[in-house]
């Protein structure tokens, strides 16, 4: 029985058929850098609790000055955001990000929302709930390069008076908010760190 032989002048179609069947390398999976310097600015209150912007935004930045993420100084920036109008966060979308990013010499700007800072405590009963948006935005195009949302729940019954009573002296010597509002900060920037490495 005589064998077939395999015509050659299809040697190059199997090479093209190989060659589509094979893993295309990866391109960049964001279209720019991420950006070198990134300025945190005031948070817009959507809360009822006046302290709750200072704060928030005090943990962020103690949080963001342990990663690598170089950022603007917040005093520094404070005193640029004066010049132009600005004292608190529900004013910034008065100023395009190209106008700050210029202003504060950031590539990226880091705008935070806090949509619930509230608490009820009437001593046998706690409930707290802190949630906090923060979302990366590029100064230069005005698009958002990352965001992330963080809530935390507190909720406690406190049984019998010594556990009463313990609680109502924590809450008076120790801001009552303070260990949750750490916990969504720091969740947050571990968020965002994490979506740095792997820009």
């Amino acid at each position: 029985m005589e064998k077939r032989r395999f015509p050659l002048s299809r040697l190059p179609l199997i090479f093209l058929l190989l060659g589509a069947c094979a893993t295309a390398p990866q391109g960049p999976k964001h279209a720019s850098a991420f950006p070198n310097k990134v300025a945190l600015l005031p948070l817009n209150n959507g809360s009822l609790d006046v302290s709750a912007p200072e704060l928030i935004r005090n943990l962020l930045d103690s949080d963001l000055s342990a990663t690598s993420i170089d950022t603007v100084n917040t005093g520094v920036m404070d005193v640029k955001l004066r010049q132009l109008g600005i004292t608190d966060g529900g004013q910034l979308r008065s100023v395009t990000p190209q106008k700050l990013g210029e202003a504060l010499g950031a590539e990226g700007l880091l705008y935070g929302d806090i949509d619930e800072f509230k608490g009820v405590n009437v001593g046998v009963y706690v409930n707290r709930v802190i949630d906090v948006r923060l979302k990366l935005v590029d100064a230069k195009t005005g698009q958002t390069l990352w965001e992330s949302q963080r809530r935390k729940a507190h909720t406690e019954a406190r049984v019998g008076a010594d556990a009463i009573k313990t609680g109502i002296t924590s809450d008076i010597f120790n801001s009552p908010f303070k260990e949750s509002a750490s916990e969504v900060a720091l969740l947050l920037i571990k968020d965002l760190s994490k979506a740095r490495k792997s820009w």
